[in-house]
């Protein structure tokens, strides 16, 4: 009988402790700088602001802002909330449960804690409003989906948006990039800390095809896009705006860097 209730009572007790070392021990400025510090790196850094402890071991953060280092906003998640899986408390190896609000979406996933993996799915965002994607001269709308999981600095991106709208985008060598061709994109992005290679990046309107190559490494983008129009394209005059890109006969090669 005694074993029993220790068994019972042990768990709660461990619970308590925590929950005591919590609200004493790790103050908000501790939770502050460990997620301002994060990041490791030269170019980027977390901004959080509004950090608030509850019960349970939950947290609320009301804003986390990604700038770059001369304060420029890269991308932005509001009204975070963040609670751990309590068996994986108890067995050592802490998960943690989050969800939050990003350019008017919605990202929701876990963080293993031991295993440094991350796990993340974002749904309904806004490319209107990712300050990022203006930073590289691509504007319009369109709602982003996407899947993400990285272990130890690892991993992999899977993107869509549905029914976008996208604008030309102007190129820092004076040429175009028809991004406003397409309406329906996917990609899948493999991501380490010193590259993030486009396995596969695809583009399609009606009557053309594109897809995207090349790496981003330390932040300088080495890509190409290469077009594909087939004969049901509408417009087929408006290639002469790509014409200096074209290597064969319907095919054309943009590079994006």
């Amino acid at each position: 009988m005694r074993l029993l209730l220790i068994l019972i009572l042990s768990p709660l007790i461990i619970i308590s402790l925590m929950l005591g070392a919590w609200f004493i021990a790790v103050p908000e400025g501790m939770i502050h700088d460990f997620i301002r510090d994060s990041i490791k790196s030269e170019k980027f850094h977390i901004k959080p602001e509004g950090i608030k402890k509850g019960l349970f071991l939950t947290l609320n953060i009301e804003k986390i802002e990604i700038k770059k280092k001369d304060e420029t906003l890269l991308l932005n998640f509001n009204n975070i909330a963040i609670k751990p899986d309590f068996i994986s408390l108890l067995k050592l190896s802490p998960i943690l449960f989050f969800t939050g609000q990003t350019h008017s979406g919605i990202i929701e996933g876990f963080y293993g804690i031991k295993e440094n993996i991350l796990n993340l799915q974002g749904k309904d965002i806004k490319l209107s409003e990712i300050p990022s994607l203006k930073l590289l001269n691509i504007e319009g709308d369109g709602n982003l989906f996407l899947k993400s999981q990285v272990i130890n600095d690892q991993g992999e991106i899977i993107l869509s948006v549905k029914d976008a709208k996208l604008k030309t985008s102007i190129m820092p060598g004076g040429y175009i990039l028809p991004l406003n061709w397409f309406n329906d994109i996917k990609g899948l992005l493999a991501i380490s800390k010193e590259i993030t290679e486009v396995r596969s990046f695809t583009l399609e309107g009606e009557g053309i095809y594109a897809r995207i190559k090349g790496n981003i490494m330390g932040g300088i983008i080495d890509l190409r896009m290469e077009v594909m129009p087939d004969a049901s394209f509408k417009n087929p005059s408006l290639l002469m705006l790509i014409e200096p890109f074209k290597a064969s006969p319907g095919y054309y090669v943009i590079p994006i860097k």
